[in-house]
């Protein structure tokens, strides 16, 4: 190992961190969580959504920004976490959606067209 005069902590490379400090299991386990979450955000954003376009570009942030400093591992594990969270519900089959809204469904009144209006939109909402 090469004297540079003063003792390193980390690697000045996000990856390059994750690797010396979590091992390669750490890395695969992180890219396995990355990648996933930047796709999924990426073909949410295709679709129109805003929340899959705010991910898609925090997580290029994240990689731009880590190829000079180390900002995987920290506050960023959980970000990632809840971005991957966020996709996931938001790319629930529809069937999923019915089901939760069937309840909804089942106790509104159907005694006037407003009612099944309320029907319905609960069956149509996508969330």
């Amino acid at each position: 190992m090469r004297r540079i005069g003063f003792r390193a902590f980390h690697a000045h490379n996000g990856a390059l961190d994750v690797i010396l400090q979590v091992g390669v299991i750490g890395i695969v386990l992180f890219v396995c969580l990355f990648i996933p979450t930047l796709t999924s955000s990426l073909r949410l954003a295709r679709l129109g959504s805003a929340v899959g376009a705010a991910i898609v570009i925090a997580g290029l942030a994240i990689a731009v920004m880590s190829l000079s400093e180390s900002l995987f591992l920290g506050p960023w594990i959980p970000f990632i976490c809840l971005c991957r969270g966020m996709t996931l519900r938001a790319e629930q089959p529809p069937w999923r959606r019915l089901r939760r809204n069937a309840a909804a469904a089942h106790s509104a009144d159907l005694s006037n067209d407003a009612s099944l209006e309320k029907v319905a939109h609960a069956f149509l909402s996508p969330s």
